[in-house]
């Protein structure tokens, strides 16, 4: 069989999409030597080393080096030629995202992350959200298999679209083993000279953008700082996504301004280090599909407290602090445990590497596999 694998998102600064693609490419490619692979991807800014990394002898590349704005006009709008044109014969496309290209008859899956824009719509711009969904209802009626990263996302996708449930297939997305390396001490020495951080610090990663509820976070941290003498830094770690103006200026007008470390993208080696270092990891975003974010904290050791919501719960429950998000007041009691229970800390430490551990490259593999063989 000949799959024709999405690497559009395997770009040299990946998100999660991007992580999960080449995890995911990387497991199937060591697993098995059954099917064929075209590797086809749309981006100025794709990871060209990383993807030439995995050619083998069922492997070829189909790489186009054309701005985003062409490959949206192609794939969602003109709806042709067919992408065989361009790439040649396959059997399946195995999209990263919930769009597909003109395929034609061929079989496709697609995979749909979350369900963010249709849960909190006053998150995104109006036109966006209609856009994403009027591309996402096609794209999921084209596609022969749906894969989502967690039970919640399945019951979302199966609530607003009314999709059919034997189309969904849970995959677990892996976490990438350098999360859960053995500590380094000179390369977090490295780090926190680098980034100039103290000796303490709590950590958040992820996009800068309202759902992720980053307000409310510094808030937290506020009062924290006011229960008591807490020596302790809050960094935080992410790019600017959209609607992030009112975060940046919670930061900047905070009474704690001084206490709050703002970082742009960080490199997986660098952030890594991050993880470990930090005394604790804080997650309260609104809703997630599945949280990369904390899954990699929990890899890496670090105790975490994250949001009783979505997919956070199902990641979450028994292996983290579990806080309602929108309760300043819990996120600052959930700081405060932490803070002053060494014993807590050890504990959801051992909990959360426990629990990282379902999410391997293996289990992602045998699952993309077998939903492969039912073609």
């Amino acid at each position: 069989m000949i799959i024709a694998y999405d690497v559009s998102q395997i770009r040299l600064q990946r998100a999660g999409i991007g992580r999960l693609a080449a995890m995911q490419l990387q497991g199937l490619l060591a697993s098995e030597g059954r099917h064929t692979y075209i590797l086809h991807g749309w981006s100025p800014e794709l990871d060209e080393e990383t993807i030439r990394s995995f050619i083998r002898p069922n492997v070829r590349l189909s790489i186009a080096r054309l701005p985003g704005t062409v490959k949206r006009v192609y794939w969602n709008y003109l709806r042709m030629p067919p992408i065989q044109t361009l790439i040649g014969q396959f059997d399946v496309f195995h999209s990263a995202e919930p769009l597909l290209p003109p395929i034609g008859n061929k079989k496709a899956i697609i995979s749909f992350n979350d369900s963010a824009y249709y849960k909190f719509p006053q998150f995104y711009n109006k036109t966006t959200a209609r856009k994403w969904d009027y591309l996402y209802r096609r794209a999921l009626r084209r596609a022969d298999a749906v894969t989502v990263l967690s039970e919640n996302t399945r019951s979302d996708l199966i609530e607003m679209m009314n999709f059919p449930p034997e189309k969904i297939h849970v995959v677990r997305p892996p976490t990438d083993p350098i999360f859960s390396a053995a500590e380094k001490p000179e390369e977090e020495a490295r780090v926190r000279q680098k980034f100039s951080l103290p000796d303490r610090f709590m950590l958040f990663v992820g996009t800068l953008e309202p759902r992720k509820n980053i307000p409310r976070l510094v808030q937290a941290f506020e009062m924290f700082q006011e229960t008591g003498d807490r020596s302790i830094s809050l960094v935080i770690v992410g790019r600017r996504g959209w609607l992030y103006e009112n975060i940046l200026k919670s930061i900047n007008t905070s009474a704690v301004c001084k206490r709050i470390i703002l970082l742009d993208y960080v490199a997986d080696a660098d952030l890594a280090a991050l993880y470990r270092m930090a005394m604790m990891f804080v997650f309260p975003s609104l809703y997630e599909g599945h949280g990369y974010p904390v899954v990699e904290a929990m890899a890496s050791g670090t105790p975490v407290i994250t949001s009783n919501n979505s997919s956070l719960k199902e990641i979450g429950e028994g292996a983290a602090i579990l806080v309602d998000a929108e309760k300043i007041d819990e996120l600052v009691e959930a700081m405060r445990r932490l803070f002053d229970s060494e014993d807590l800390c050890k504990e959801l430490s051992t909990k959360g590497r426990q629990r990282a551990t379902l999410f391997s490259v293996d289990n992602a593999v045998n699952a993309i596999l077998k939903l492969y063989d039912s073609f």
